[in-house]
């Protein structure tokens, strides 16, 4: 491995590591700054790997970071909503090949995890749009993407459980309202 190439994954490792970091949180003001900071991070991440749609779709979900959208209202919906035909547009601009088809699924599941409004169905939308970011990240040689996928594919699916069997429910604050608890019920 090159220099370079250490370059490359160092900057995927720490873009993914300031997403996990922006899980702990505590005000959503805070968790969309850091998660946008480690969208920023990775869009050089994969402008180093020569990923067209890698940067164009982290740096259409690291736009709605930045618009700070809540998924709860409806000018939030709306917007996330419209997402989806840019990501179309820049998959049409941007294509190089069938592969970038990965990354606009992975893409589309961030953006439907978003807008759901129980955990379990944002977990279990959240853990399957892991599967075409980790083919995206094997077949451009992202070793952070494909790690990173496997760790928050099986985080996902463990907190699902969890939530399932009522041991664990994640703290709720202001910004949540929108948010039912796992079972569905208010």
């Amino acid at each position: 491995m090159t220099s370079a190439d250490l370059i490359t994954q160092a900057t995927g490792f720490l873009g993914y590591g300031l997403l996990l970091g922006a899980t702990l949180a505590r005000r959503r003001l805070w968790l969309l700054a850091i998660d946008a900071s480690g969208g920023a991070v990775l869009i050089l991440h994969w402008a180093l790997l020569g990923a067209a749609a890698g940067v164009s779709m982290n740096a259409l979900y690291t736009g709605v970071d930045l618009a700070g959208i809540s998924p709860y209202s409806r000018r939030g919906r709306i917007a996330l909503a419209a997402a989806v035909p840019i990501a179309v547009i820049l998959m049409v601009i941007f294509w190089t090949g069938p592969a970038d088809l990965l990354a606009g699924a992975g893409l589309l599941f961030a953006i439907a995890s978003r807008a759901s409004r129980g955990q379990v169905q944002l977990r279990f939308i959240a853990m399957i749009g892991c599967i075409p970011w980790g083919l995206f990240g094997l077949v451009h040689g992202s070793i952070a993407q494909v790690s990173f996928s496997a760790v928050y594919f099986v985080a996902m699916g463990v907190s699902i459980v969890r939530l399932r069997r009522g041991t664990w429910h994640p703290k709720a604050s202001a910004d949540d309202h929108g948010i039912l608890p796992a079972d569905g019920t208010r």
